[in-house]
């Protein structure tokens, strides 16, 4: 579940057909997300349900700013979610 916004903001929904768990396991791409996004850090969040599913975070230091990658099994087009004032 997304953090909580007090201030009312607007969520941003899309849509890719990158897989994000290829990214999050991957140590260059991450090391290239860290210069592309500066001053954000990523955080990948197994189910708890034995369902293999993951929510791959990325959440800015202002707290203010995040996107959520959802990753599912056997999809080829992946949730992402986000929301704040910088995009991500």
């Amino acid at each position: 579940m997304p953090p909580h916004h007090p201030d009312g903001g607007t969520r941003h929904p899309s849509r890719t057909q990158l897989p994000p768990l290829e990214i999050a396991h991957d140590a260059d791409a991450l090391f290239y997300l860290d210069l592309a996004v500066p001053s954000a850090w990523h955080l990948l969040v197994d189910a708890l349900d034995g369902s293999d599913e993951a929510t791959w975070w990325l959440l800015a230091d202002d707290r203010r700013s995040w996107a959520a990658a959802e990753c599912v099994p056997g999809q080829t087009e992946y949730a992402i979610d986000q929301y704040g004032p910088r995009r991500l």
